[in-house]
């Protein structure tokens, strides 16, 4: 709950003064705090130089901690994260093989669901499922331009 009241102040321009949320530039410490856990994870960035707005910066940041966990509770210990900017896109791919021994209790997915809905925040889509029969894959692209979209709703003030 906090962190959902911390990306709906950013949406609207409230930001805590000298206290800035994890972003793009923080998915290395990520990474290696992915690492120190268990996973052997090859992280790619491509064309990251220009700073994203705050709010995309952190939803980019929480949609890679939850591929991240993802890939830790269900695949083979493996993992491939590819985050970059494209064009008016930043597309975030993860691929790990899936574990030997599936997980066996039926998740809700709410990793999955929370990923979707932080993905449409900003015009963007989702695209994921098994390659094959033994490589988990998902796919996010989100628009850099979503976050200037004027509110259709009138000023409630």
């Amino acid at each position: 709950m906090v962190d959902l009241r911390r990306q709906l102040d950013l949406l609207h321009g409230r930001a805590e003064a000298g206290r800035r949320q994890p972003g793009l530039p923080d998915v290395e410490e990520l990474a290696a705090h992915a690492r120190e856990t268990g996973l052997d994870l090859e992280i790619h960035t491509r064309g990251t130089g220009a700073q994203l707005p705050e709010s995309l910066d952190v939803t980019v940041y929480r949609i890679v901690q939850e591929m991240l966990t993802n890939a830790l509770r269900h695949g083979d210990g493996r993992a491939y994260l590819t985050v970059g900017e494209r064009g008016d896109r930043v597309p975030i791919t993860e691929t790990n093989p899936l574990a030997a021994q599936p997980v066996t209790t039926h998740s809700l997915h709410r990793g999955l669901d929370g990923i979707r809905r932080r993905a449409e925040l900003f015009g963007g889509t989702v695209d994921y499922g098994i390659d094959g029969e033994t490589r988990w894959r998902i796919t996010v692209s989100l628009a850099l331009e979503a976050h200037e979209r004027p509110d259709p709703r009138p000023d409630r003030r």
